[in-house]
């Protein structure tokens, strides 16, 4: 399966892509998720809360609603440890998540 799991930030774009030859990402945010969205890859779009530089924790919130008790931050090395579980499994597959502690 190939699989695209986009980080997708306000002002700052990261793709990590399984596939070659694409033409990721695009300048802006909007831009960026309506490519996503429109693409044939399986695909995963990851919004993280406030990044901080802290350390691997594996203690995050993923796939919460707006009610849910979060945190407003969020490891960098925790938002990559999330987006490669992403890789083998179909649980967000075609959805957006929030991540954060």
């Amino acid at each position: 399966m190939r699989t695209l799991v986009s980080l997708i930030l306000s002002g700052i774009s990261f793709t990590s892509l399984t596939q070659e030859d694409q033409n990721f990402p695009p300048p802006d945010q909007t831009k960026q998720e309506e490519v996503v969205e429109a693409s044939k890859l399986q695909w995963t779009i990851v919004r993280p809360s406030n990044l901080t530089n802290g350390e691997l924790t594996t203690n995050y919130k993923h796939g919460f609603y707006n009610d849910a008790d979060i945190k407003s931050k969020i490891s960098q090395v925790d938002v990559s440890h999330f987006m490669l579980s992403q890789l083998d499994t179909e649980v967000y597959l075609h959805q957006k998540v929030g991540v954060s502690y």
